[in-house]
């Protein structure tokens, strides 16, 4: 990639009302990207710096004055995407880069790191991207840099960076802390207590906690008190921790995602020196993993952001509350995410309203004169007229374990519709939230009611339902799905009789086992990229799966390769193609490092004995999922037709 640096005027562009669209929203609505990807505000709020796309389709970046209302692209790339945006001070922001032609493994696409001034001067490459496919590990000291944090205030123009160590195997070691000077690149190192592969700075910039790897699957948090670090919790490192840092008090009270007493994640304070949590939690909420994140106005702590089925924000800070009732009577329906400088000269905030129709809007308010000024959209060739509402219900799986469902309705559905189970990926994961999705918004635009279930394995719901889940790949995970479609169709929501399973990676795999296990309720299915064969995950030497999580991991997650060998034989759909006679659409790229493609092939050569309505297709530069427009246009228009053909009306 070559870096331009170029002024230019930024018009604030489809600001206004949407022109109403006629017929369906094109494919290349959908999936193309963001016209706005992100905007982030200054330390003074003086600027806000937007990732935008311009008229090549590249994201570039773009300064705006708040004051002015005037922008200068003060970054781009001939190809690729500014992604990333964070300032380093008022004067200075540091981004990375994506690159829509590189495969799409975590290991094999290092972004970079680049700095800039705020008028498009003192360029620096700080981390290189480098040239070719993927990276190779051929040596021991083998690095991947990425970047960590700013400093603490934001008001100097270093960046802290980490750099994982990986052996020539590609297995990971540990992570080593950097703090690099954004316009020479000189670094400073800290010493490492063990192995440590987490770093949390905190006040004074300097490292407060480290989370380090024990023996075996262990995993210790230790926090440094006058340079001396001390133990203060410890986790199964591939099952989760229960001590997560997430922000900074007086006098050295850390804010934390902890459990406590309870089933899910809630916000405690925890003071390191007596190593006791609060009493009571800050902010829980039932049902919900809170995810918490602190925001910050200099020293001060004026809320937190967390997530429950929707983003929301807890202020402590009585100003801000009266500003967020104030912002949300103006805009009613939609989440309305207030961001605050952190050192503020201007009377500016940023605003980003988002829901489950509309994909997102960027507003600046002025506090002083209480008015609202459009940025741009997120996505402004899609109107969220035409868009689909997403609803939240919790069920009961056949065992009694209740579960999330997800359902997005086309706009006016009434009765039983064609529907789409959708099943996320992971599988331990979250697979949705109350806002605007691509894949199931556009499956609704072409008149399906989507459901999406959160089955036993998924996380932020709760410890219960993500433990629920180990070894049940195929077994209790698969009963959640196939309960989540008969609750449907008890509900009137789907049509018993035009029923598609459909997902990508585990998602993928679990369309497989449903299509197998389930052959009354699914009359097709469509997957990307998904596991065929448990046992390869195991055997497969070319993923990014490293030798550490196969033999400790996995065992416990998954299944033990050697002790549950007839189950990992009777839940790999790769055992009972035979028995998939419903027409079936596969999709996989050939640079996948995480679900190698011999899955598919393997898979696809099994069913085609049996099943004659077999669609298959390989992207040759496509890795773990479509990144390119032209790839993801090609797979979602062959979905549309092959539903319907399938469940259509």
């Amino acid at each position: 990639m070559k870096n331009v640096i170029a002024a230019a005027a930024f018009v604030l562009g489809a600001v206004g009302a949407w022109a109403q669209s006629p017929g369906l929203p094109s494919v290349e609505a959908f999936f193309s990207k963001p016209d706005i990807r992100e905007a982030v505000i200054s330390p003074t709020g003086r600027f806000v710096a937007l990732a935008s796309k311009n008229k090549d389709g590249h994201e570039q970046l773009v300064v705006l004055d708040t004051a002015k209302l005037t922008a200068n692209v003060v970054a781009s790339f001939t190809t690729g995407d500014v992604v990333n945006v964070r300032w380093l001070s008022d004067k200075r922001l540091v981004y990375s880069a994506a690159d829509a032609d590189r495969e799409t493994s975590a290991l094999a696409v290092p972004l970079g790191l680049y700095a800039v001034n705020v008028d498009g001067t003192d360029f620096r490459n700080l981390i290189p991207m480098p040239s070719g496919q993927g990276v190779q590990f051929s040596a021991p000291t083998a690095f991947t840099t990425r970047f960590l944090a700013t400093t603490w205030m934001k008001d100097s123009d270093d960046v802290f960076v980490t750099q994982a160590k990986f052996t020539n195997k590609g297995e990971f070691e540990l992570v080593r802390l950097l703090r690099m000077d954004s316009h020479t690149s000189a670094t400073k190192t800290w010493t490492p207590p063990g192995d440590v592969f987490d770093w949390y700075l905190g006040p004074g910039d300097e490292p407060k906690y480290v989370v380090t790897r024990g023996e075996g699957m262990q995993a210790d948090v230790l926090y440094s008190e006058g340079g001396a670090w001390k133990k203060v919790s410890t986790f199964n490192r591939f099952l989760g921790g229960d001590f997560e840092p997430v922000g900074y008090g007086p006098g050295g009270i850390t804010y934390v995602a902890h459990r406590g007493n309870s089933d899910t994640t809630e916000l405690f304070t925890f003071d390191p020196k007596t190593q006791q949590f609060s009493a009571d939690p800050i902010i829980s909420a039932k049902g919900f993993d809170l995810s918490p994140r602190m925001l910050r106005s200099g020293d001060r702590v004026i809320g937190i952001r967390y997530m429950v089925d929707a983003q929301s924000t807890h202020w402590f800070d009585p100003e801000m509350k009266k500003l967020q009732a104030k912002i949300d009577a103006t805009m009613p329906g939609t989440v309305n995410r207030i961001d605050v400088p952190l050192r503020p000269e201007v009377p500016f905030v940023l605003v980003h309203a988002h829901s489950d129709v509309d994909p997102g809007q960027f507003y600046l308010y002025d506090t002083k004169a209480e008015k609202l000024v459009k940025i741009g959209h997120y996505k402004k060739d899609i109107d969220p007229r035409q868009m689909a509402p997403l609803d939240l219900s919790r069920i009961k799986a056949r065992d009694g374990l209740e579960f999330p469902v997800w359902v997005t309705k086309p706009k006016g559905a009434k009765g039983p519709m064609p529907a789409v189970v959708l099943v996320h990926g992971g599988p331990w994961v979250r697979g949705t939230e109350w806002g605007w999705d691509r894949d199931s918004q556009f499956l609704a635009s072409r008149g399906y009611v989507v459901i999406e279930p959160e089955y036993r394995g998924s996380t932020g719901y709760g410890f219960r339902l993500f433990r629920a889940g180990w070894k049940q790949w195929g077994l209790a995970m698969q009963n959640d799905v196939a309960d989540a479609t008969r609750w449907a169709i008890e509900k009137g929501i789907a049509d018993p009789k035009r029923i598609c399973i459909a997902g990508a990676s585990y998602g993928g795999y679990a369309t497989l086992m449903g299509l197998a296990n389930d052959p009354d309720l699914y009359r097709c299915g469509f997957e990307w990229v998904g596991v065929t064969d448990i046992d390869l995950m195991y055997s497969i030497h070319w993923s990014d799966f490293s030798d550490d999580y196969k033999s400790l991991g996995m065992p416990v997650l998954v299944a033990d390769r050697e002790k549950d060998a007839a189950q990992i034989k009777a839940t790999s759909p790769i055992a009972k193609a035979a028995l998939i006679k419903q027409p079936l659409l596969m999709g996989y790229g050939a640079a996948d490092y995480r679900v190698p493609i011999d899955h598919g092939r393997d898979f696809r050569a099994a069913v085609e004995k049996t099943n004659p309505n077999v669609e298959w297709v390989v992207y040759s530069d496509e890795g773990h999922g479509w990144r390119q427009l032209k790839d993801n246009v090609d797979w979602w228009t062959r979905v549309e037709k092959f539903l319907a053909r399938n469940i259509g009306q």
